[in-house]
C-alpha cells in the first residue's frame, strides 16, 4: 500500500491497514473535510509527500463521512490535523496545513 493516499470512510476499512500495518511501518493518517479550505490546499501536497515517500502508509480520513474514525481518535480538535502511527501507537501529532512541519516529522519517523 504504499506511494498513494488510501481514503478511508469506513471503521472497518480503518482496521484493516491499522492491522495489516507491519512492525515498524509508519501510517501518516490525515483528517479532513470537503468544506476545508486549508484541507483542499494541503491536500495536492500531500499525494506528492505519498508519491516521494511510498514506504509509508498514507489514509484520508474525511470526518463528516468517518464519524466513527474522528470520535476513535480524540485528539483531533481542529481540520487538517495529522497522526503519525508507529507499531499501534501515535507517535506525532499535528494540527493546521504546516506541510514543513509534516514532511520533517515523515522524513524523522519514516524510516
Amino acid at each position: 500500500m504504499g506511494g498513494g493516499v488510501r481514503l478511508i470512510s469506513t471503521m472497518h476499512q480503518w482496521e484493516t491497514i491499522y492491522e495489516a500495518a507491519p512492525p515498524g511501518k509508519l501510517i501518516v493518517v490525515c483528517f479532513s473535510a470537503s468544506w476545508c479550505g486549508p484541507c483542499k490546499r494541503i491536500f495536492p501536497e500531500i499525494v506528492q509527500l505519498a508519491a516521494k515517500n511510498p514506504d509509508v502508509w498514507f489514509v484520508k480520513i474525511d470526518v463528516d463521512v468517518s464519524r466513527g474514525e474522528i470520535e476513535a481518535c480524540s485528539t483531533v480538535k481542529s481540520l487538517p490535523s495529522f497522526a503519525l502511527i508507529r507499531d499501534h501507537k501515535q507517535v506525532f501529532a499535528m494540527k493546521g496545513a504546516h506541510l514543513k512541519q509534516l514532511k520533517k516529522k515523515v522524513k524523522e519517523h519514516g524510516c
